[in-house]
């Protein structure tokens, strides 16, 4: 085996709420300073939308030793902003906007399109609209039409927007921190109290940022509510690093007995957290130090001690909650002891995203089972390495990124087919790995996740080796 982890890192900000920052800032009335802010695909395409309806934008980009004017502990690569606030009274969009295929610009965009007195055309593929009709009920309740055409892999939704926005009280679709987004950014437009309900609890950034920019939302027993006509002031915004990135590298520490790990500066809201506390329930000894609390959001650190997993049950309201670390969590369980059972509520995306984690582990020899919304892993106990094959993303991302933590454990030269979506959200992700499959990662040496590599094209592999 090879010498146990033992690293300090940091990681990329903060992706959802880099959207959010954007957003919020660019319907500011002033401008607005964000740092932090990572120039992945996903959040650019947001960027270039607060442009089309009239925001000024200046990338201002930080580059190492430029002393005082770089954030303490903000990893070098990172962008900062200048955002001038358009005061919520947007203009219309020269052309279409172009979300390609990325769900979270496409469903907050809708709900600040929705109360425009103009006509916006959003595009999208296959991939990032496939929560796309949710929103479209929940804007059409309020008043809006939202029609859509052509081909499933290029669909164009146009949507007709409108001063008469109304107010709306109901229940949310479906359990989605993008759907209640696109709600409370299209009641910011609307006349009198949108109330937005939730069958289950999910990301609340889009109302602590809201709060944060001075712009009034209100939680009470599972509803939020926000009043129309706020406009959100102009304020400076600091954007955490990446819960979700820092993901992969504390799921590799927590199944490598022995691996002594530290993230530092990331967000620790308690709605992102929650896989922490599964890892914990598999036997790892995970720490959480919440430093201070900047911008509405808790900051800190989260120290990991690999030890010997055990397996565990997640259930349905667990697992929509932490859909983007459910892949990595079923890597863990592959090394743990025992059957670990993931649960979730059918037709939901967590139910979607199981069967191609079942897929993946089994091409590299770990017994799952599956049936309608459950999936259960039989762990080897961490006694042999996992076998080592081809694995496909199938452009996803998170199966990417949990294919490679499998890899690293596995017995040989692990391939990841149409893995190249990754460095489209996690920029530097490949420069990281690299460090940990060439055993880089020795005690008292600190590695920046953040560097350039070139992105995989379309359908090419990417080969990893065996950690152990």
């Amino acid at each position: 085996m090879a010498r146990p982890i033992a690293t300090e890192l940091s990681v990329p900000g903060d992706r959802s709420i880099a959207h959010r920052a954007l957003l919020l800032a660019a319907l500011s009335n002033g401008p607005c300073r964000l740092s932090g802010f990572l120039p992945s695909a996903e959040c650019l395409t947001t960027l270039e939308a607060c442009r089309a309806f009239g925001a000024e934008i200046t990338e201002c980009p930080v580059e190492p030793g430029e002393g005082d004017e770089v954030e303490e502990n903000e990893p070098a690569g990172l962008t900062r902003l200048l955002v001038n606030g358009v005061r919520m009274r947007l203009s219309e969009p020269p052309g279409p906007v172009d979300c390609g295929s990325h769900a979270t610009p496409l469903a907050l965009l809708m709900g600040v399109f929705a109360g425009q007195p103009f006509r916006t055309q959003l595009i999208a593929d296959s991939k990032g609209a496939e929560a796309a009709q949710p929103i479209i009920d929940l804007l059409q309740a309020m008043g809006v039409r939202v029609s859509a055409s052509g081909p499933v892999n290029e669909r164009t939704y146009t949507v007709h927007g409108t001063r008469a926005l109304h107010a709306v009280s109901g229940r949310i679709p479906a359990p989605s921190a993008r759907i209640k987004g696109a709600g409370l950014f299209a009641g910011m437009f609307a006349s009198g109290r949108t109330q937005l309900s939730e069958p289950v609890s999910t990301r609340d950034h889009t109302e602590r940022m809201m709060q944060y920019f001075m712009v009034k939302t209100l939680r009470s027993r599972g509803t939020v509510s926000i009043h129309g006509g706020q406009v959100p002031e102009s304020r400076d915004f600091h954007i955490p690093g990446d819960i979700s990135s820092a993901a992969v590298w504390i799921t590799t520490a927590a199944m490598q007995p022995g691996a002594d790990l530290v993230v530092r500066d990331v967000g620790l809201n308690e709605s992102r957290t929650a896989f922490l506390r599964v890892l914990v329930r598999m036997e790892a000894q995970i720490g959480e130090s919440v430093q201070e609390w900047r911008f509405g959001e808790p900051w800190g650190h989260v120290t990991v001690r690999g030890m010997p997993l055990k397996a565990t049950e997640i259930m349905p309201d667990e697992s929509t909650v932490m859909l983007d670390e459910l892949p990595l969590l079923a890597a863990a369980a592959a090394v743990a002891e025992g059957q670990t059972v993931i649960r979730a509520f059918p037709g939901s995306p967590a139910a979607a995203l199981l069967p191609g984690i079942a897929a993946n582990l089994n091409r590299i020899g770990v017994v799952v089972e599956t049936g309608p919304a459950i999936c259960r892993i039989t762990g080897n106990g961490f006694r042999a390495p996992l076998q080592s094959g081809v694995i496909s993303a199938g452009g996803d991302p998170r199966l990417a990124m949990a294919a490679a933590v499998t890899g690293l454990f596995g017995d040989g030269e692990t391939e990841i087919e149409h893995a190249e979506s990754v460095e489209d959200v996690y920029p530097g992700f490949g420069a990281m790995l690299a460090r940990f499959q060439m055993k880089e990662i020795s005690r008292g040496i600190e590695i920046p996740v953040i560097s350039s590599v070139p992105s995989l094209r379309p359908g090419e592999r990417g080969a990893i080796v065996g950690l152990r």
